[in-house]
C-alpha cells in the first residue's frame, strides 16, 4: 500500500510539473505573440527612424546632418537649468520649456544632450525618463513633415509605457494622415488620459513622468513648424490636467508672433538663447575650441576665432569641420589665412547686420 501511495504522488508530481511547464509555454506564447501584435500594430504609426536621436547616421547621411552632444563644461547653466524643470514633477511646474535662438546657436545640441542625458545617463532621483522624441531637418522628407511628428512620439511612448501602449492600441490609427490637432486628441491626449488608473494605480507610490524632446522646429516645411507648436501649447494648455505625467521640451528659432501668443499661455517655461550674455556664450565656445583643437591651446588664434564668432557655435563648428580635414602641420597656416580671410567679412556682417556673412564665406575658404 505504502508503494502505491508513493507512485501516485510520484505521478501527481510529475503531474503538477507537466502543468506548470505548459502553463508557462502558453503564456510565454501569448506574450509573444501579444509582442508581435502591437509591433506590427505600432508600425502602422509609420514612425521616423532617423528623427530618433538613438538613430545611427552612416556615412552619407552624417554629412547632411549631425547630432553630437555638449561638450563638457559647455552650456553648463542652460542645460541645468533645463534638467532642473525636467525633473521637477510638482503640479506648479511648466509642462513646456520652449528653448528659442537663431540659426547657429546651439538648440540641436542643447536638446541632444538632454534627450541622451534622459535617456542613458539617469540618475536613482530622476522622477522623470525620455518617453519621446524628434529631431526635425529638412534634409530628409519624413524629419521636415509636421505630420510625422506626433506619430512617431507616440511610437516612442508606447514602448515605454505599457499602459498607454495598451490604450494607444484601440486607436483608429488612421489619425496619423489627419492634421496635427487631430493627432494630439486621438493618438496622445486621449490614450494618455484613459491609462492614468493603470499608471498611478497607488497615490502614495507616483509613476515617473515622461518627458518628450522636439527639436527644430524651423526645419519643418514652410510654417510648418511654427503651426504644430502652436497647435501642441494650445492643446496642452486647454488639457493640463489630461496631460499631467508628461512634459515637452522643444527648441526652434524666434517667431515673434508666436512668442507673443506664448507669453499669454499660462504653463510654459521660455528659454531664449539670445539673453545668454556673450561673456558665457564666449566661454562655452573656448572650451569647446579648446576640447576639439587642443594643439592650440594658448594660440592667440584661438582667441581671435573666439572674438569673430558672435557668441554662436556654428562658426566655431564649421571651422573645427574644415580644420578636421587638414594635417596638423597644415592647420596652423590655414588657421591664420582663415582668420586674415575672414576679418574683413567679419567687419562687413557687423557693419551691415547681416551676422551670416562670415559664414558665408567659410564655405569656399581660400586655400592656403
Amino acid at each position: 500500500k505504502g508503494r502505491i501511495t508513493e507512485i501516485f504522488e510520484r505521478i501527481n508530481e510529475a503531474r503538477v510539473q507537466f502543468e506548470l511547464a505548459i502553463n508557462l509555454r502558453v503564456f510565454k506564447s501569448v506574450h509573444d505573440m501579444e509582442k508581435a501584435f502591437r509591433k506590427l500594430l505600432f508600425n502602422g504609426l509609420t514612425p521616423s527612424r532617423i528623427a530618433d536621436h538613438k538613430y545611427h547616421l552612416e556615412s552619407k547621411e552624417e554629412r547632411r546632418v549631425r547630432r553630437e552632444v555638449c561638450t563638457p563644461g559647455t552650456r553648463v547653466r542652460i542645460l541645468d537649468d533645463i534638467i532642473t524643470w525636467a525633473k521637477n514633477t510638482s503640479p506648479g511646474s511648466p509642462n513646456v520649456y520652449w528653448l528659442f535662438g537663431q540659426a547657429g546657436s546651439g538648440k540641436s545640441t542643447i536638446a541632444y544632450s538632454v534627450a541622451r542625458r534622459f535617456e542613458f545617463a539617469g540618475d536613482p532621483n530622476d522622477t522623470i525618463i525620455l518617453g519621446g522624441n524628434f529631431f526635425c531637418s529638412r534634409q530628409f522628407e519624413e524629419t521636415r513633415l509636421s505630420k510625422c511628428i506626433i506619430r512617431t512620439v507616440v511610437h516612442h511612448l508606447a514602448l515605454k509605457c505599457r499602459a498607454f501602449a495598451d490604450q494607444l492600441s484601440y486607436a483608429d490609427f488612421e489619425t496619423v494622415n489627419q492634421n496635427v490637432r487631430a493627432q494630439l486628441e486621438d493618438l496622445l491626449i486621449a490614450p494618455w488620459q484613459a491609462s492614468k488608473l493603470d499608471r498611478c494605480p497607488d497615490p502614495l507610490n507616483p509613476p515617473p513622468h515622461y518627458l518628450i524632446v522636439i527639436d527644430a522646429l524651423d526645419e519643418i516645411d514652410e510654417t510648418g513648424g511654427s503651426e504644430f507648436l502652436l497647435d501642441l501649447l494650445e492643446v496642452i494648455d486647454k488639457n493640463e490636467n489630461r496631460l499631467q505625467g508628461l512634459k515637452f521640451f522643444v527648441t526652434s528659432r524666434p517667431d515673434p508672433n508666436l512668442v507673443w501668443h506664448v507669453d499669454s499661455l499660462k504653463s510654459k517655461q521660455l528659454y531664449r538663447l539670445e539673453q545668454v550674455p556673450l561673456e558665457e556664450a564666449q566661454y562655452d565656445i573656448r572650451t569647446y575650441l579648446m576640447a576639439e583643437l587642443p594643439h592650440f591651446a594658448g594660440c592667440e588664434e584661438i582667441e581671435d576665432l573666439v572674438s569673430l564668432t558672435a557668441g554662436l557655435f556654428i562658426y566655431a563648428a564649421t571651422i573645427v569641420k574644415y580644420l578636421a580635414r587638414r594635417g596638423r602641420s597644415e592647420q596652423k597656416s590655414f588657421f591664420t589665412t582663415l582668420l586674415a580671410f575672414s576679418n574683413s567679412s567679419n567687419q562687413l556682417s557687423l557693419s551691415t547686420g547681416m551676422p551670416f556673412i562670415w559664414l558665408d564665406t567659410l564655405y569656399s575658404p581660400p586655400q592656403a
